[in-house]
C-alpha cells in the first residue's frame, strides 16, 4: 500500500512537471496486483478531492495539456476517455471501465491533476502533493523505491 501511495503521488507530480520520462517510469515493471493497488489508492484520492473541492469543471484544453505527457501507447485512449467525460457523453465511471488497467491509472491521475490545477494553480497543486508526501514521511511511510 505504501508503494502504491507513493506511485500515485509521484505520477501526479510527473504530470504536473510535464516529465514524460518520469510519468512512464512510475508504473514501469509493476505486476497486475501492484497496478490494481495503485488504481485503488488513486480512486480513493480522487474521491477525497471530489469531497474537498466539489464536482470540478474540467476544461478540455487543460485535460489535453496534462494528457499530452502520458506514455504514447496510452495517450490516445486516455485522452479519448477524459474528453468523453468532459463532454458529459459518459460518466467518469463508465469512461474508466472502457479502459485497460494502466490507461485507467493514467486517466485518473490526469483528471486529479487537472482538478488540482483548477483549484490551486500550478504552485498550489505542487504544494498539495508536497504536503501529501510530507504526511507520508511524518507517518513513517518512506518512499520504498528510488526515483530515477
Amino acid at each position: 500500500m505504501v508503494d502504491a501511495k507513493w506511485r500515485g503521488i509521484d505520477l501526479a507530480r510527473a504530470y504536473l512537471t510535464r516529465d514524460r520520462v518520469r510519468v512512464a517510469a512510475c508504473l514501469e515493471g509493476l505486476d497486475t496486483e501492484r497496478l490494481e493497488c495503485v488504481l485503488g489508492l488513486l480512486a480513493f484520492s480522487y474521491d477525497d478531492l471530489l469531497g474537498d473541492l466539489g464536482e470540478p469543471f474540467m476544461k478540455v484544453s487543460d485535460l489535453d495539456k496534462v494528457a499530452a505527457v502520458a506514455p504514447l501507447e496510452t495517450e490516445l485512449a486516455t485522452t479519448t476517455a477524459v474528453h468523453r467525460v468532459a463532454a458529459k457523453e459518459v460518466g467518469f465511471a463508465q469512461a474508466m471501465t472502457d479502459l485497460g488497467l494502466v490507461d485507467r491509472i493514467h486517466a485518473l491521475s490526469i483528471c486529479s491533476v487537472v482538478m488540482l490545477l483548477g483549484a490551486f494553480g500550478h504552485a498550489g497543486a505542487v504544494a498539495h502533493l508536497d504536503e501529501e508526501a510530507a504526511t507520508c514521511e511524518r507517518m513513517g511511510y518512506l518512499r520504498p523505491y528510488t526515483l530515477t
